[in-house]
């Protein structure tokens, strides 16, 4: 009977015991138990992304107390972009920052962002990420078990070549790199390239032997990645302009307290705006870098813009049938959230 008791009793510690440590959790006034994150990016360490992604792991320290540790993984160790989007679904990965095209492959909408000459400058950009698009695109990734938590930036792309390109007839059967889109397939199509849609692990080797003559992305990253070694010059095409998403696993989010949700959700896209202008600043100085270092950088006049432009429309009228989806009411939505934006603009 004595025996009896005491298991009892002790069973019964242990129930207190253990209801005192959940009650920890969720009291705001007690510490929180200490996590560990991991952070999967592509992007190399030495760039102005790494600061970004240093930046929000001191932001996320401090609002934490400390309670919450960073993990960064530069330069795809925990994966390429397609991976860690993967990954982060299955919640083996907290989060990752990987570009609209990548996003696309779970949601082919967001390939309407990367459409040609669709903005005209970073004020419509800003308008249309943050007001128009965040709510609407955080809805669509909440069912993939994701959440958006900003919009961060790999900027304007351009044709970076081993021959020169002043226009959309310069690139007649050169076989470019690009990145694994309908839309960019169609973009070089119309210019009367040879697209090829091959890792960006492949595109230095490609460049070397003569499977690839060019490819096209920013000046921070034509730099950073070392890859203007392999290019003779760089026009200025400004193209398609490329977000980043910078997303959490919705499984981990889920498990955090409200106090640590509100850290990711509210606390760090307060800074997403100035994210986004130090990578725009970097612009112009990695363009200064790849003369320094004997590529040509071309700055087209105006009609040689247009030529481009005009030579890319082509797409527009293929929009539902590239992406699927609800592709083109969404494109619906942004023309005329620009037209209104444009219009306002003018009036002051």
């Amino acid at each position: 009977m004595r025996a009896f008791s005491t298991n009892i009793a002790l069973v019964f510690i242990i129930l207190i015991s253990a209801g005192y440590v959940f009650a920890a959790g969720k009291n705001p006034d007690l510490p929180e138990t200490a996590l560990n994150l991991k952070v999967g990016s592509v992007a190399p360490s030495g760039t102005p992304w790494a600061d970004m992604l240093e930046e929000i792991s001191a932001i996320v320290n401090r609002e934490s107390k400390g309670s919450i540790g960073l993990e960064i993984g530069y330069g795809g160790v925990f994966g390429g972009e397609s991976e860690l989007l993967q990954k982060c679904r299955e919640g083996k990965i907290a989060i990752v920052g990987v570009s609209s095209t990548i996003a696309s492959e779970i949601a082919p909408e967001l390939g309407i962002i990367e459409l040609p000459y669709l903005f005209n400058s970073f004020d419509e950009i800003d308008y249309v990420l943050d007001k128009v698009l965040f709510p609407l695109v955080s809805k669509k990734l909440e069912e993939k078990d994701l959440v958006l938590l900003m919009w961060a930036e790999n900027g304007f792309k351009n044709i970076a070549s081993v021959r020169e390109i002043h226009s959309p007839t310069d690139l007649k059967g050169l076989k470019i790199r690009c990145q694994k889109s309908p839309i960019y397939y169609e973009i070089f199509r119309s210019y009367g390239a040879d697209p090829l849609a091959l890792s960006i692990r492949e595109v230095a080797r490609g460049l070397q032997s003569g499977v690839l003559e060019g490819f096209d992305n920013t000046p921070l990253f034509s730099y950073s990645s070392g890859l203007y070694h392999h290019i003779n010059s760089y026009t200025l095409t400004r193209h398609t302009y490329q977000p980043i998403l910078f997303m959490m696993s919705k499984k981990i989010y889920d498990g955090l307290s409200e106090s640590r949700k509100s850290i990711f959700t509210q606390k760090l896209p307060q800074s997403s705006i100035r994210f986004r202008d130090q990578t725009r600043a970097s612009m112009l100085s990695m363009q200064e870098k790849l003369k320094e270092n004997g590529v040509k950088v071309i700055e087209l006049n105006e009609d040689q813009k247009e030529a481009f432009r005009n030579s890319s429309q082509s797409v527009y009228r293929s929009i539902g049938r590239l992406l699927g989806g609800e592709s083109e009411k969404l494109f619906e939505i942004i023309s005329k959230e620009l037209t209104e934006y444009r219009n306002a603009k003018k009036t002051r």
